[in-house]
This record gives structure tokens, sequence and C-alpha cells, in this order.
């Protein structure tokens, strides 16, 4: 009896544990980090808080146009990127989550990589 009772509060414990962590995770927003018009070729922006990322988000709204959408540390290193060619109501760069690449806490940036002016929209999640 009582070793089944131990079971029964270790089940317990696990399923509050696991309602926790699923809390914070549901408790990230979407925002916008970056979204301006006239962004020179080459240049962009991010969010330089490091904290979670469960993806991030990059797009032209022109309808045309190359971005780029960049997981990178706070010192700089890139971690992942991708880039992406169309209009934000067709596609995006996107990068899924930062624990793909292995990291938990990183900035998410997004770059004009073409050799226009662009109208960059760029979005991630981060806790509430």
């Amino acid at each position: 009896m009582r070793r089944h009772g131990r079971v029964k509060w270790l089940v317990g414990l696990f399923l509050v544990c696991a309602a926790v962590f699923a809390a914070s995770a549901y408790a990230a927003i979407n925002y916008t980090y970056y979204g301006r018009d006239n962004t020179q070729p080459g240049q962009g922006g991010g969010d330089l808080t490091v904290v979670y990322r469960n993806w991030n988000d990059s797009c032209s709204v022109e309808g045309y146009g190359e971005t780029k959408s960049i997981y990178s540390l706070a010192n700089g290193t890139w971690v992942a990127s991708i880039k992406n060619f169309d209009e934000c109501a067709y596609s995006k760069a996107h990068l899924g989550p930062s624990t793909n690449y292995g990291y938990t806490y990183v900035q998410s940036k997004c770059l004009n990589a073409d050799t226009v002016l662009l109208s960059l929209l760029c979005e991630t999640t981060r806790p509430s």
C-alpha cells in the first residue's frame, strides 16, 4: 500500500511540473520586433534581448525582395539563418524553434538580403 501511495505521489508531482512548464511555453507571445519601410540592402534589425525564441520570421511587405531571418547569440555569433524571396502574404523566411539549433536563449534578427530598398516585417515569440 505504501508503495502504491508513493507512485501516486510521484505521478502527481510529475503532472504538476508538466503543467507548470506547459503554462510557461503557452505564455509566449507573438510580436513584431522589426517593421520598417525603406530598409537599405544589408540593413535590418532585431530584438537584442536574449530570451527564448519559439520561431523567427521575416518577409518583404512590397511583394518582392529577399529577406533573411537570423538567430544569433549576444556576442553576434550566428546560430542559424534562412533566406526567402516572396511577399509577406504568401511566404516568410521561417526559422523554427531555437531549440532545433541547440540553443534556448537567442536573439531574433532580420536582414534586407536584397539589392534594393525593402519594407521589412519581422516577427517572433518571447515570454510575456
